[in-house]
C-alpha cells in the first residue's frame, strides 16, 4: 500500500535534512575546497563544538553569513580529534552538501548521523496510525509532543536508538516563522524523517548510502517507507565487529586520555606505568566499581 501524497514542489524526492561526520583531510582543504567548488563563504575560526578547540563556518552568499542565518556547512578542528576534522550540515543545505562530500571524498569520510526527509502535505493521522501499529507489531518505543493547534508530533524508535523515526506537523510547527502570505498554503505541511546513527564499523558504508538507502537501517522503517510511498529500500547489511588488537586498543587509551597524561606531567605518568606492570595497579573490576554503581546514571 501507498498513500496518494502530494509533495510541497510537486515531487515526492526523499531528500537528506541533516548529517554529520569526520573527513581523513586537512580542514582547511575541505574549507577551500568548498570555496573554490561550491563558491562557499568562510568566516573563522572561532570556538568548536564540544570536543573540538576550532571551526570554520561556510555559508552560501555574504549576505546569508551577513544576516545571522545559520552556515551551510561548519568544519570543526583541533582538540581531541586532531586528525579527524568533524563536518556539520543541517537543513535544506544538506541535500546538496551531503552528495558532494561523497562525490569529493568518497574514501576518506564516515557519517555518524545522517538525517533522510519526506515533505508533504496533510496525511498526518494517517502515518501516525500506521506507526502505533508498528509500535505494537515490532515493539518499538513510541513518544507524542505538542497539541493540535500548534502542531504535533509523533515518534517511532527510542531517543538513543540508532534508528528514529519522527512525524510532525511542521506547517503548524513553523507557522509563526512564516510571511503572511505564505500561510494558507503552507499550514497543512507534514514531514517524515529517519534519524539514523550507525555503529562505529558501518560510518564509512553509511556515508555512501542514498536518501532512500537510509530507510534500510532498520526492518520496521523498511515497512513505513513502503507503506506511505511504496518504496521498498535495500536492508541494510550489518558489517561484522572487529576484535581490536591489543596494539589498536593501546592507541585508542593514549588518544583518549593523552590529554590528561600531559596535564600530570611526564613523571607522574611514568609513576603510574610502573605500577601497572608491578601489578600495584591492576585492572578493576566491577566488584570494586560497585560501591559507587549508585551514583552513575543508566
Amino acid at each position: 500500500m501507498s498513500l496518494d501524497l502530494q509533495g510541497l514542489d510537486g515531487s515526492l524526492d526523499l531528500k537528506f535534512d541533516y548529517f554529520r561526520g569526520v573527513v581523513a583531510e586537512e580542514p582547511f582543504t575541505i574549507v577551500e575546497v568548498l570555496q573554490d567548488k561550491l563558491k562557499f563563504q568562510a568566516q573563522g575560526p572561532s570556538p568548536g563544538p564540544k570536543q573540538y578547540r576550532h571551526s570554520v563556518g561556510l555559508w552560501r552568499t555574504v549576505e546569508a553569513r551577513e544576516t545571522g542565518e545559520a552556515a551551510a556547512v561548519v568544519v570543526s578542528f583541533g582538540g581531541n580529534n586532531e586528525s579527524l576534522p568533524g563536518v556539520l550540515s543541517r537543513g535544506w543545505h544538506a541535500r546538496d552538501v551531503l552528495p558532494f562530500f561523497q562525490a569529493h571524498w568518497a574514501n576518506k569520510a564516515k557519517v555518524t548521523r545522517v538525517d533522510s526527509c519526506l515533505d508533504f502535505f496533510d496525511h498526518f493521522d494517517a502515518i501516525q496510525a500506521q506507526m502505533q501499529e508498528l509500535h505494537h507489531s515490532r515493539k518499538v518505543a513510541r513518544d507524542r509532543y505538542g497539541v493540535p493547534e500548534t502542531g504535533q508530533t509523533f515518534y517511532l524508535g527510542a531517543e538513543k536508538s540508532p534508528v528514529r523515526c519522527r512525524l510532525y506537523q511542521k506547517g503548524l510547527k513553523d507557522l509563526p516563522k512564516m510571511a503572511p502570505e505564505e500561510r494558507p498554503f503552507f499550514w497543512n505541511w507534514t514531514r517524515l524523517e529517519l534519524q539514523y546513527k550507525p555503529r562505529a564499523n558501518e560510518q564509512h558504508k553509511a556515508f555512501q548510502m542514498t536518501p532512500v538507502e537510509v530507510w534500510g537501517a532498520s526492518r520496521w522503517s523498511k515497512e513505513l517507507l513502503a507503506w506511505v510511498v511504496g518504496l521498498n529500500p535495500p536492508k541494510l547489511e550489518r558489517t561484522p565487529r572487529m576484535d581490536r588488537t591489543a596494539e589498536e586498543r593501546l592507541a585508542f587509551v593514549f588518544r583518549q586520555y593523552a590529554r590528561t597524561l600531559h596535564e600530570v606531567g611526564q613523571e607522574r605518568a611514568e609513576e603510574l606505568l610502573r605500577a601497572v606492570f608491578t601489578g600495584e595497579l591492576g585492572p578493576v573490576t566491577r566488584e570494586e566499581l560497585r560501591p559507587n554503581l549508585g551514583h552513575v546514571k543508566h
